[in-house]
């Protein structure tokens, strides 16, 4: 039997009770018109409206973890973006140092008739300057990687004060 029914139920044998000022039981009650109000089921209004505002909230925190595991997934995949970026950058500073950057010694020794340390110091600012930028790049997109929980926070803001002013009404 649901809420609706019992309390039409619980309220028209009240109402037969009830004629004259009297509860079911029969006797006099001035404040509540009947004995027994704490027998009565709450209107249904109130019902429903406290059974709605329980769905809701059940149904906000559902979307809200659904949210945050969607928002954990891409940080760990701009995570690995990132990691992956600063992994080639390294790479390629290391393997510029042995071979590329002897040649280009060599290149730039013949081409200019400058001193060999001369040559060495302009191939080696070259090659660090390539991989500190390309080390900037993966380490400004590693900081990115915590904004992912932006949307989350806003999600949950919202959901909150939502929850706080129904719960004014």
């Amino acid at each position: 039997m649901n809420t609706r029914t019992q309390y039409q139920r619980v309220n028209r044998r009240n109402e037969a009770g009830n004629r004259n000022g009297h509860s079911k039981n029969g006797h006099a009650d001035p404040v509540n018109h009947h004995v027994g109000a704490e027998d009565e089921l709450p209107p249904v209004g109130v019902a429903r409206s406290i059974g709605s505002m329980v769905s809701d909230v059940l149904s906000l925190t559902e979307l809200q973890y659904q949210l945050f595991k969607s928002d954990t997934t891409e940080a760990v995949q701009r995570t690995y973006l990132a990691i992956s970026v600063l992994l080639v950058g390294s790479l390629i500073i290391l393997s510029c140092l042995p071979v590329g950057l002897m040649a280009l010694v060599h290149l730039v020794h013949q081409t200019t008739e400058l001193s060999l340390g001369i040559s060495y110091a302009i191939v080696m600012a070259i090659g660090l300057l390539f991989g500190s930028l390309i080390g900037y790049v993966g380490f400004r997109r590693l900081q990115n990687v915590g904004n992912v929980y932006r949307r989350s926070q806003e999600e949950l803001t919202q959901n909150v004060r939502w929850l706080k002013s129904s719960l004014k009404r």
